[in-house]
């Protein structure tokens, strides 16, 4: 797990539920420096994100795509060994 670079401990709890193909995401931070605090401190509740599958796009060429338009990586982290 990293956040802003650097490798971080944080924990949440998380609630996920599907309406057809969108999945909505219920995030509660609990320990650790985390992007989730972050946005909650600067904005309050609120949608957070929003994901798109590349289900056919190796994990490493979506970061490369994304740093190639100049996106930085902020937080990371897998969920039962795989990246969601």
């Amino acid at each position: 797990m990293t956040f802003r670079g650097k490798p971080a401990q944080y924990s949440m709890k998380l609630c996920l539920a599907f309406t057809g193909n969108m999945m909505w995401e219920i995030v509660q931070p609990l320990t650790g420096p985390n992007l989730y605090d972050e946005f909650l401190d600067q904005h309050g509740e609120g949608i957070h994100h929003v994901a798109f599958a590349c289900d056919d796009l190796a994990w490493d060429e979506r970061i490369k795509s994304f740093q190639e338009r100049g996106f930085e990586m902020i937080q990371s982290g897998v969920w039962q060994g795989r990246v969601p």
